[in-house]
Order: structure tokens, then sequence, then C-alpha cells
């Protein structure tokens, strides 16, 4: 029996997620419908789409809200969603916020996950059946965001929202639309056979870009790591390889000690089975008594990937596709909003991929037509500037404050932008203006 089994309850682990908390797809491709194309021409054929979408703070039960905390504003959803349209437009595709509304639990608050969440809206009519559905507590359970496939329900932490520096809401908006991590179905290698091989030459032996289960299965995203934990990943190789725990995934939660392995009784065992597996000196003593780095081996101000001179040896495993080719990570790899790099080096995706989202919503017209915007114009007044024409109105109750309509003693409105009480007089008559927003 490895020793992993031995020491696991010697030790407490710190609490450190990655952003994303959405699990791997599962939901299997059915044969014909993914084309695998990358040609902007096939993407330009495909209609432009629009989505409503609704937006929920998650408050404590009484109302409030964790100090200090960052709860959720109509002023940050319309931002959120404006930065959400600018990342989605290239493919075609739009959303229109259609309002926000709250729930109160200390359940759900803090510490829950989506699952729960959803199943207290659909119990208590928190569901908005024509729109994408964004949940946002305080806390999650995992990470500041999760999702799930061919589903229009999303949980993102309210700190996110509306923050150009996290990718968080455009990602996991993603996975509902069938996107994978971009290192994603076994580039981590729990299972070296599902591996996603470098070489992009279909004539190549080792080419399977693309094909159903191997890496995220589109073909204009490059094979590549995970970035953010990509210390961690190899940390666990080393470990599972040198007999001390019982799977790769075991390996993989050690990382999460926030005082290292130091302090166990297999570390002079850790500390041969990482310099055996390539590791360097510095980086052992580092882990000897710290977590694994994150963000390791590439330049977070300048998203570029950092390999350093194991790139070139043969018998390491570092920088290299399960097959021992050194990866060819580019920079847009790194900024890929499906990649696990830095929240602010995320904003792009590929054509490969906007296709495949297109495919995924021909497939499943049963989950995305509810929920598709109908243009319909609806003409309202604000009463403030939070006002998006909810009604009932929950964000201002002084409704006759509207930015939206001034009066005049005068007729100069257009140029004095400012209201004035009405006074009533025989001959000279009041002026009403409206904005044109």
């Amino acid at each position: 029996m490895p020793l992993f089994l031995l020491f696991l309850s010697l030790f407490g682990f710190a609490q450190t997620d990655d952003f994303c908390a959405t699990p791997p797809i599962t939901i299997s491709d059915p044969p014909g419908v993914y084309s695998k194309s990358i040609d902007p021409i096939h993407l330009n054929n495909f209609p432009s789409k629009s989505y409503n979408i609704f937006f929920w703070r998650i408050n404590k039960s009484d109302g409030s809200y964790t100090q200090p905390g960052w709860p959720l504003t109509i002023e940050r959803v319309k931002e959120g969603v404006a930065l959400l349209n600018e990342h989605y437009a290239p493919m075609k595709i739009c959303f229109n916020l259609v309002g926000m509304d709250t729930i109160n639990s200390d359940t759900l608050h803090d510490g829950s996950n989506l699952s729960a969440i959803k199943n207290y809206a659909n119990a208590n009519g928190k569901v908005r059946a024509d729109a994408f559905n964004i949940y946002s507590p305080h806390a999650l359970s995992r990470g500041s965001g999760q999702s799930s496939a061919l589903q229009t329900s999303v949980a993102i932490i309210s700190g996110v929202v509306g923050n150009s520096n996290s990718r968080t809401l455009y990602h996991e908006i993603g996975h509902c639309f069938k996107l994978f991590h971009t290192f994603g179905n076994s580039n981590e290698r729990p299972n070296p056979n599902n591996c996603e091989h470098v070489t992009r030459d279909p004539n190549n032996p080792e080419y399977n870009a693309g094909l159903l289960g191997i890496g995220d299965e589109v073909v204009d995203t490059n094979a590549v790591p995970n970035f953010q934990r990509e210390q961690t990943n190899h940390f666990a190789y080393a470990v599972h390889e040198g007999g001390l725990v019982s799977s790769w995934w075991d390996g993989r939660e050690l990382f999460l000690r926030a005082n290292g392995f130091g302090s166990l009784f297999i570390a002079p065992a850790i500390t041969q089975a990482l310099a055996d597996y390539g590791f360097t000196q510095t980086e052992i003593n580092h882990l000897r008594y710290n977590p694994a780095v994150m963000d390791s081996y590439y330049d977070i101000e300048n998203c570029t990937y950092l390999p350093d001179s194991r790139v070139n040896l043969i018998s390491s495993p570092f920088f290299k596709d399960c097959g021992g080719t050194p990866y060819q990570v580019t920079q847009a790899d790194i900024q890929n909003i499906m990649a696990y790099s830095t929240s602010g080096c995320g904003y792009l995706f590929t054509t490969g991929q906007s296709i495949r989202v297109h495919e995924t919503i021909e497939d499943n017209p049963q989950v995305f037509e509810p929920v598709m915007a109908h243009n319909n114009i609806d003409l309202y007044v604000r009463d403030t500037e939070s006002d998006i024409g909810q009604e009932p109105n929950i964000h201002a109750y002084t409704f006759w404050n509207s930015k939206d309509i001034w009066v005049r003693n005068q007729n100069d409105g257009t140029l004095i932008q400012e209201h004035q009480n009405p006074k009533y007089h025989a001959t000279n008559p009041n002026y009403v203006y409206k904005s044109k927003k």
C-alpha cells in the first residue's frame, strides 16, 4: 500500500482553488455534429444569436451581506454584460440583460455550489425560464465559478462580476456551450492515452488534434498544460511514479499543504522522487516548506510561456506533451478564455472554438431556444440610472426623480439638461424633455 494512505490523516489541507470549479465535461459528442472546422468563412455562415441573461444576488437570510464584501449591483451587472458581449461578439453571439433580483439564504450565501443553488431556485421560483440565470453568492464551495455543459445556469461569486481582470463569466458560459478547458480531456495526463499531441500536421502519425476525447477537441488551440497548476501536476507525477501515492490525483492533493512536505515522515522519499523526476534543487527547497507555485512557468505580466533549459532535455518531462514533444505554446494559447492562466491574460476565443459553440447551439435547440432574445422593442423611461426596465422596479423607489425626463421653465432643455420645478404661468408654458438613451 502506498505510504500516502498512512499519512493522509496526519495533516490538514489549506483551501486553494482554481478559479473554475466546473467538473470535466462527460457528455459525449454525438456523431456528425462537430465539423472541427477552423475556417472563418464557415463561422460567418452561422446566423447571429442573442440570448437573455438575468442575475441573482444571493444575500444572507436577513437580506444583509458579508462584510467586507462586494455585493452585486446593477452597475456592475451592466459592466459584466458589456464585457461578456465584447468577448462573444466575434463569434456573433450577444447577451441581452433582462433584469436582476435577489435571493436571501444563509446556506447559499457562502460556501454552497451550483447544484444546491439550482435546487433552491427551482423550488422557490427564483428562475427566469427565458434567460441564462447567473447566481452570484459571496463565495462558493470551490472556485469562483461553476457551470455545466448544455445548461443555462451559472454560479459566479459576486466579486468577479463586472471585473475586467476576471474571465470567469465568459469562461463559465463557454462551458455551457460545451467548450472544454484547453488542457482538458487528459492533457494533465492522468490518462496519457487521451493526451493531445503537439503536432498540427495531419500527415504526421502522431496527429490527434480535434479527435473525440482528445484534448479540448478543437484544432486551432495548441496542446497546452494547465498553466496555473503546471508545477502542481508535475509534483503529482513525481510522487506517483516514486510509489508514494496511490494515484496521480492523490499526488496532486499534496500541493494543498500550506507548509510543504518537509514535516512529513516520508519527506526524504519525496525529496528523492522530485529529484529523480527532474525538479531543480531550488524547486525542491521551495516545495519542502511551501505549496507548489501557481503560474510557475509563464510570464504573467506579458502572458508568455517561459520554459527553462529542461525543455531541451529528452529525458525531462517538463514543458512537453505526454509523448515527450516540447510544447509549442503561443501567447494566444495563454490568452485563451478557456485556458488556466491568470485571468488578466484571458480574453480570446479561437475560430474553432466559436464554430464549436454554434454547432452546439444548433444541435441542442431544446436548451438554447427558450433563452433566446427575440428582439422585441420595449421602450421605457428610467426612474434612475440603475433602472433597466424591470417591472416592478426593485432598484429605485423615487420614480419621480428620473434623469430621463426633465422640465424647463423655458425652451432651452436641449442645451441645459437640468430639471427645474414647473411653474404655472398664464402665457409662458413649461417644457418637458426626454432622453434619447
